[in-house]
């Protein structure tokens, strides 16, 4: 765990114009197996921050077959968001199922995910 608090400390200290950089250092530990709870976080997140959309919802399929334990909501909304964004709104609805059986997830995002996606209707 030392490691994803050193890497954190950098994290933070990137300058927005650096998503690109960080894009790439996160697929390079992704690929070397780096799979936990808060690494998968920063990682959807950052695909989402570079338009990267469409490598949002397999990689969370695939997290959520390996996973022992129910995935972080952080990572859901991701994959929302991702849906959201490429206006999958049937994938997105099969999706947020999950996102609202999650006893985590504050209820202001799951209102504002449908107000989103209520846009592309």
């Amino acid at each position: 765990m030392i490691w994803w608090l050193e890497f954190r400390r950098v994290l933070f200290r990137s300058k927005p114009e650096d998503a690109e950089h960080l894009l790439k250092v996160l697929e390079d530990l992704y690929h070397r197996g780096i799979r936990n709870r808060e690494f998968l976080i920063e990682y959807t997140g950052i695909l989402g921050a570079c338009s990267r959309y469409s490598e949002i919802p397999p990689l969370v399929w695939q997290a959520e077959r390996m996973a022992n334990e129910r995935l972080p909501w952080q990572v859901l909304v991701h994959n929302l968001q991702a849906f959201i964004a490429m206006g999958k709104v049937d994938e997105f609805e099969e999706q947020m199922i999950k996102l609202k059986a999650h006893p985590e997830v504050p209820a202001s995002v799951i209102e504002d995910l449908s107000q989103n996606i209520s846009q592309l209707d």
